[in-house]
């Protein structure tokens, strides 16, 4: 356990831990996790199987003083537009689970696209889970254009913000597969389609 000053609205910080598996400390194990959130007068707890197994952790912040949230480690956590994008180019070979720990702000459009011109056979699952942040868009068109092989895409809890004078499409789903909307919402000054289902996506399932 350690006390930390952390500013009264919040920060991420990436956090090491060295584990010495002997007193004098040849054998040790150092495992670091990213985007720990810290907020001042919080708790935050880092639980899973320390010594045992690297990816199976959860994080969380306890109301000690006051309000209450979720983390869990063994996700991918995204806080800038990089980031995401490279994540999201990584989920596209592999599947996985990406998570906004801040608001992001992107002006060119977030790609679910293949990477090759050789689709994958096998089919992937990603997940974007924007934990009720905001994803400000500023560029005219398509926020988020899904075009993969063989994905599935799953955003939640997310709020795409299409802050140009003119967007045309929010989400642009141009594949066949499955798109999955839990508790999202695309909003803009003049938007177009919220969604948009192209010639491609006639076997999507939605």
């Amino acid at each position: 356990m350690n006390y930390i000053f952390a500013p009264v609205n919040g920060c991420l910080a990436d956090v090491t831990f060295t584990f010495n598996n002997s007193n004098d400390g040849v054998q040790s194990t150092t495992t670091t996790y990213t985007n720990i959130p810290l907020q001042r007068n919080y708790k935050t707890n880092i639980i899973g199987k320390l010594l045992t197994k690297s990816t199976d952790f959860t994080v969380e912040i306890k109301p000690g003083f006051g309000g209450e949230e979720d983390y869990e480690v063994e996700k991918v956590h995204v806080a800038t537009p990089e980031s995401l994008v490279e994540e999201v180019n990584a989920a596209v070979a592999t599947g996985g689970e990406i998570v906004l720990v801040d608001d992001i702000e992107l002006n060119s459009t977030l790609s679910i696209a293949d990477l090759s011109r050789t689709a994958s056979a096998e089919q992937k699952v990603i997940v974007i889970d924007g934990k009720g942040r905001t994803l400000t868009y500023t560029g005219g068109d398509r926020a988020i254009n899904v075009t993969a092989s063989n994905v599935n895409v799953t955003i939640k809890n997310l709020t795409i913000n299409c802050s140009a004078s003119y967007c045309q499409r929010g989400i642009n789903y141009n594949t066949d597969g499955a798109l999955t909307l839990e508790n999202v919402t695309v909003m803009g000054k003049n938007v177009t389609y919220a969604l948009n289902l192209p010639s491609n996506s006639d076997n999507a399932i939605v």
